[in-house]
Parts: C-alpha cells; structure tokens; sequence
C-alpha cells in the first residue's frame, strides 16, 4: 500500500480499482501470481460477486 501511494498510484481506497496490471507488476515483489491474485480479488469486490477463489490472497 506504501508504494502504491508514494508512486502517486492511488490517493485513497478507491483507487484501487483504476490500477492496471502493469502498475501491479512494477511494484516491489508483486510477480505475475501475485499481480493476477490481486486483479481476481479487486474484480471480485467491483463486481460483487461471492466466492471468487483467491488461493493466496495478497497483502498490499
């Protein structure tokens, strides 16, 4: 979360929904798994579907 706000990438919580799988994948230890598991869990709160499976949830 530190680096998405000292990269001027999100202002607030919201924001996270507007990032892009690149803006993911250039962040310090976020791999191509990581960056997916992300993207499947924001989808999954946007879209408020119930269920969708995160094997390894990620902590930003």
């Amino acid at each position: 979360m530190v680096q998405l706000v000292e990269l001027g990438l999100i202002e607030d919580f919201a924001d996270l929904f507007t990032l892009t799988r690149d803006q993911i994948l250039s962040l310090e230890r976020m791999g191509e798994r990581s960056t997916d598991t992300l993207l499947v869990a924001l989808l999954g709160r946007l879209t408020g579907e119930r269920g969708v499976d995160v094997p390894n949830p990620v902590v930003v």
